[in-house]
């Protein structure tokens, strides 16, 4: 895909290393947004409004009432200027001048067209609802004339654009290192909580997969994990990785619906499991075909969940590859206490210090219950 050429719009002037034309880096940027912020002009005064937005192709598309002040601007002749913004995390210096963000942003500039072909603005519409929840077109009824009539659509093309990211750690000035200030960051993401049924919704009306299964677009696509970031580990021809955009549900559920521990389970559980949890898949390419989550509040406490590795590829070591990078994630170290459960894999949890089993046919537990005295007086803190 051919990269977007600076303008003098466009062009980076502060920390240009951390611009970007390319048009994947900017198209990822915008179709993980779920809102955006247009500025305009009108009357002789600037407006920025946030909204949805919708890409297809080169084109950003926005949406509103007919009589919808700022979409009556954009088509009046003047350039308008759109941004999304992802926070990804707060940077926390030893300065308060060196506090940052760690960030992802897009800047799309231009003049806006009116979608006036009934079908395309109906498309667009319904492709504008797949944004933001994927597959609910299908489970929902299509805009009728009159509401098409009252709509308004814009069509921005993305020839003027460019987008800035830092990811990047704290930055002081080389004298406040030897402050004695906590410095780091907080990773951020959004999530979605657990969907709340209309009062007058049909009890008998089960709930679609694309709502009790449903993520945010930029976790939906990055797969961040607690963390803030992806984690993997590649053993032999495999892959392990908490990237959860790789999760195949299909193939978790289809195991735990059959296994000792998980019969019969639903899958909207599984989804919703895994979307509380730090989750492990195994890769063969494209494949699934083993996984782990853990359950933890990230400080003290953590719960192995769910392990399996599919029957045919069992007896290549990928168990306890898989244990391996569980207990080497940096975000589950220094805990107290480890739980897990098992009828059969007692061995495979031994080799990772899971030698005192709570109940001998069932469940295991690592505990260290003296961590605390013997870490550092500036740890305890």
């Amino acid at each position: 895909m051919e990269a977007l050429k600076p303008t003098e719009r466009t062009r980076l002037r502060r920390y240009p290393k951390r611009g970007s034309f390319d048009r994947d880096v900017l198209y990822s940027i915008i179709d993980r947004a779920l809102v955006c912020h247009v500025a305009f002009v009108a009357d002789g005064s600037p407006f920025v409004l946030p909204t949805l937005h919708v890409r297809i192709g080169d084109s950003l598309f926005v949406h509103g009432s007919t009589k919808n002040h700022m979409l009556a601007s954009a088509i009046a002749g003047g350039d308008i200027c759109v941004t999304l913004t992802h926070i990804d995390g707060l940077v926390l210096a030893r300065s308060a001048f060196h506090h940052s963000v760690n960030y992802r942003s897009a800047v799309v500039l231009g003049r806006a067209g009116l979608v006036t072909d009934p079908a395309r603005k109906s498309a667009t519409l319904l492709a504008l609802v797949d944004h933001v929840a994927p597959g609910r077109s299908t489970e929902t009824r299509a805009p009728a004339p009159d509401e098409l009539d009252a709509t308004m659509m814009i069509e921005l093309p993305i020839d003027e654009a460019s987008a800035k990211i830092r990811d990047d750690g704290v930055l002081d000035s080389e004298p406040d290192y030897a402050l004695p200030h906590w410095a780091g960051i907080i990773p951020l993401r959004l999530t979605a909580g657990t969907p709340i049924p209309d009062q007058r919704l049909d009890p008998s009306i089960a709930m679609p997969r694309h709502v009790s299964e449903y993520r945010p677009p930029d976790s939906r696509a990055s797969g961040r994990a607690h963390d803030g970031a992806v984690f993997e580990r590649q053993v032999d021809e495999f892959v392990i990785s908490t990237d959860a955009a790789r999760l195949d549900l299909g193939v978790i559920h289809g195991f735990l619906a059959t296994s000792y521990w998980a019969e019969g389970i639903p899958r909207e559980t599984v989804a919703r499991a895994i979307a509380n949890s730090l989750c492990f898949g195994i890769y063969d390419g494209t494949r699934q075909v083993g996984f782990a989550r853990v359950v933890s509040d990230y400080a003290t406490f953590a719960y192995i969940a769910d392990v399996f590795v599919i029957e045919s590829y069992r007896g290549r070591g990928l168990s306890k590859a898989l244990m391996a990078a569980v207990m080497s994630h940096p975000h589950l170290q220094g805990f107290r206490r480890w739980l897990l459960g098992t009828k059969d894999a007692h061995g495979l949890y031994s080799k990772f210090g899971f030698d005192s089993p709570l109940y001998p046919d069932r469940q295991m537990e690592r505990a260290d219950p003296d961590i605390y005295r013997r870490a550092p007086a500036s740890a305890a803190k």
